[in-house]
């Protein structure tokens, strides 16, 4: 399983890495002596995620509240409320 995390970059900006690892190696005490993984940079991918979030969330209220318009013929309650 991938551990996900920000880092802020040299340049100033925050990037998102994934992290792969495992146990390399453990002494026979089950202490472990060396770890072993890859991490890459995601940015790209976790911003297209976060942006597709947002906009799922904006369609979905603006559903509810054309239903809620569709309902109650008035505007402001189904955007305040959108029931």
């Amino acid at each position: 399983m991938p551990i996900v995390y920000r880092l802020r970059h040299t340049n100033d900006h925050w990037v998102w890495i994934e992290l792969y690892g495992k146990v390399a190696k453990r002494n026979q005490a089950g202490t472990i002596l060396e770890l072993s993984g890859t991490h890459r940079d995601i940015s790209a991918n976790k911003i297209a995620e976060l942006n597709h979030q947002k906009q799922s969330r904006m369609l979905s209220f603006l559903n509810k509240a054309h239903t809620s318009y569709l309902r109650q013929q008035n505007l402001i309650i189904a955007i305040v409320t959108g029931k």
